[in-house]
Order: C-alpha cells, then structure tokens, then sequence
C-alpha cells in the first residue's frame, strides 16, 4: 500500500485549483483522475478534508493525498486498519502559552527533521500577539488547531506517532504532573517532554529531554510506524493510571484504614 503524499503550495501555485495542483504535483496522475481524488475524499487541506476540485489553495497550506484511492480492485479486509498512524505525526494538546511551552524545542525538530508534521491543539491567550517563538513555528510550518473537544483530541491522538510536553522550566513546570501523560499513552503514543521531575518515573514510553537539540533527538528516534506491542503496553499503562482506577485504589484504601481502625464510637 502506498504511503500518502505530502506537500507545501509555493508561492508560484497560490490561486491554484486543488485539483490541478494534485495532478501538478502527482506524477502519472491525470487532471480527471486528480479530480477523482478530490471529490472521494482522498485529499486533505491541512486537516480539512477537500471534495470540490475548483477549491483553490494559499502558499504554505499543507496538502495531503491519499492515491491509494485510484486503485480499482476491492481491497481485502485483512489489510484494514481502522485508524491511519501517520508516522511523521507529532501531536501536542494543552494551553499554549509562552509560560509554559518551549517553542526552540520544537523549532530544533522541524530544523532537523524538516518533514515532520507537528500539530498543537490548545487555546492560545490572546491569540499569540507579540509571542515571536510561536510566530517562527508558523513559519515553519507547525499547525496551530485551536480548541478541540475530547473527541477531537482522541481523533488527532490516534493518527499521531508522538506526544509532546516540551515546556519550559519553571517553578510550575517543575513540579507539574500534566494529565495530558496518560491521554497520550491512552492513545498509543510514545511521549517525549522537558526534563520534569515529576515525570521521571513514567516507564520506558515517556522519556525526559535536557534541551532542544535532545529532545529533537529523542522525538526523531521514535517516529515511524507504531508496533502493535508497544501501543498495547502504553495503553494498559494508560489504564493502570486512570481517575477510575485511582478512585477505586481510592477508595480501597479508604475502606482499609477503616477496617484496620475498627468500630468508630
């Protein structure tokens, strides 16, 4: 199965109908095919998934076609995956604020692993005015997707490769256990974060990064596709550490100390 095609409009294509930039840009793909694509759903537009081919595009949006599409032969089921991991996918959801993210982190991965997709979903306090570090991710290319749900959060999860917690280091960080640890883990993913304290003792899945350079390393590492152990341990970790079961551990406890108390008068 072929992989999916991934490219950035230029500045020479800004106008461009997607159609005839798909055709463009796919060699061996005819304009009617190229429409075929667009109109089964096969193309994206950033996250946005595309069906009218006169749709034109804007230099820097992120295009990605699935040409699998075309193939004209029934495909067998033992070949379906309910969810498509993108291998190159690397996912952050939470409050983006220069108080807490590090964004030189994630410009040192895109700088040495220029084709990465690095997608941050959180609400940004007023919008990012002013904040330079997060207007030099835009220029490279990071997505910045707003507000999402918990539905949303547990789609964008389960296509993605790898979690990040880059943030920086302060008296807060330091002694922050972020909620987000278990959703990424939840989901399959491999996470990747600053050098928190409180997250030393994670397991072998979550491991700590001392600055940018390290932690472009360690997140470049652990890209490509998901092993299905792996994402299986992650998740039964997930479960060992959620609310439910620490309400229940909770409340175990509770009824032990009780119990060992005795009668109360």
């Amino acid at each position: 199965m072929s992989r999916p095609v991934r490219f950035r409009v230029v500045e020479s294509e800004d106008g461009t109908m997607v159609s005839h930039l798909v055709a463009r840009r796919l060699p061996g793909v005819s304009h009617g095919d190229a429409k075929a694509l667009v109109k089964g759903g096969a193309v994206y537009v950033g996250h946005l998934r595309v069906r009218l081919p006169t749709l034109r595009v804007v230099t820097g949006e992120r295009v990605t076609v699935y040409p699998e599409a075309l193939r004209k032969q029934e495909l067998p089921l033992e070949l379906v995956s309910i969810v498509h991991r993108d291998p190159e996918l690397v996912v952050f959801g939470g409050n983006i604020s220069p108080f807490k993210i590090d964004c030189e982190m994630i410009a040192e991965l895109i700088r040495r692993r220029p084709h990465v997709h690095v997608v941050l979903a959180g609400p940004i306090p007023g919008g990012g005015a002013g904040w330079k570090g997060l207007d030099d991710l835009r220029e490279l290319g990071v997505e910045l997707v707003g507000l999402k749900s918990i539905a949303e959060l547990a789609e964008l999860y389960a296509r993605a490769t790898v979690g990040i917690i880059p943030y920086v280091e302060t008296p807060y960080t330091r002694g922050v256990l972020p909620l987000k640890v278990n959703e990424y883990l939840a989901a399959g993913l491999s996470v990747v974060a600053s050098n928190l304290a409180s997250m030393s003792e994670l397991g072998e899945d979550v491991v700590l990064a001392r600055g940018p350079a390290d932690f472009a390393d360690k997140v470049i590492a652990r890209l490509g596709p998901l092993d299905s152990a792996d994402v299986e341990r992650r998740q039964q970790f997930a479960a060992r550490h959620s609310w439910v079961q620490r309400g229940d551990d909770a409340r175990r406890l509770v009824a032990d100390l009780l119990e060992g108390e005795g009668p109360r008068p």
